[in-house]
């Protein structure tokens, strides 16, 4: 959905992304609560959220974390291509370290979790807005246990070379789910399941898919 954002002098404009609408309401109705922003623009589809930042040119574009979850990488990538100056925050459903680095490789400049406060969005966006990269407390304190080596980080998988959904299907598989039950959990079908298979076996230089359930195992139980 489009709105009129014309004449808003230090106003933010902001873009506001997720598939599920209460997680759009929830962010929108915390920022009308609030004079540095306002929301130019809302939407579940990709296709319109590509269109809208190209239309209204929004300085600061939240994406939540059901689109995230399937739009992911190659939506921050393509929004950045298409309005270099935005900024852009994400709300990731999990606090796991190991989806920050390919979003910050994208382009995303700010990640809150889910369960954060709402107050961490308004807060990360003033700080983009500054200039700066932001993460939530609790995904900053999941950051310093990987660089200090107590959340798995010494285990050989390179998680920053997988994207966010592969490293979603690797963690889903590591703690037991089967094929079916992936494609049912991630809502996608069980072919598009087997091609993330795939290439994580490819990247991780497996050749079974016993093989890439064993790893996603071990790496599940050294990341706990």
């Amino acid at each position: 959905m489009l709105k009129e954002c014309g004449g808003l002098g230090n106003t933010a404009q902001v873009l506001v992304i997720d598939e599920v609408a209460l997680i759009r309401l929830g962010v929108i109705t915390l920022l009308h609560k609030d004079s540095r922003f306002k929301v130019c623009g809302e939407t579940h589809q990709t296709s319109v959220a590509r269109l809208i930042c190209a239309q209204q040119r929004p300085e600061l574009i939240v994406i939540g974390p059901h689109t995230f979850d399937k739009a992911g990488i190659a939506l921050v990538r393509d929004l950045g291509d298409i309005h270099p100056a935005a900024k852009t925050m994400l709300i990731l459903n999990h606090s796991d370290v190991h989806f920050l680095k390919p979003a910050i490789a994208a382009g995303a400049q700010g990640c809150v979790w889910v369960k954060d406060d709402l107050l961490e969005i308004t807060t990360g966006l003033e700080r983009l807005l500054m200039g700066e990269y932001f993460s939530s407390r609790s995904l900053s304190d999941s950051l310093l246990k990987h660089i200090s080596g107590k959340n798995g980080s010494n285990y050989p998988i390179d998680a920053a070379s997988l994207s966010s959904r592969e490293i979603q299907v690797l963690m889903l598989m590591g703690r037991g789910s089967t094929t079916a039950n992936l494609a049912t959990e991630l809502m996608i079908s069980v072919k598009t399941v087997e091609t993330y298979q795939r290439r994580l076996k490819e990247k991780l230089h497996l050749h079974t898919y016993a093989e890439l359930q064993r790893e996603a195992a071990r790496w599940m139980q050294q990341k706990n």
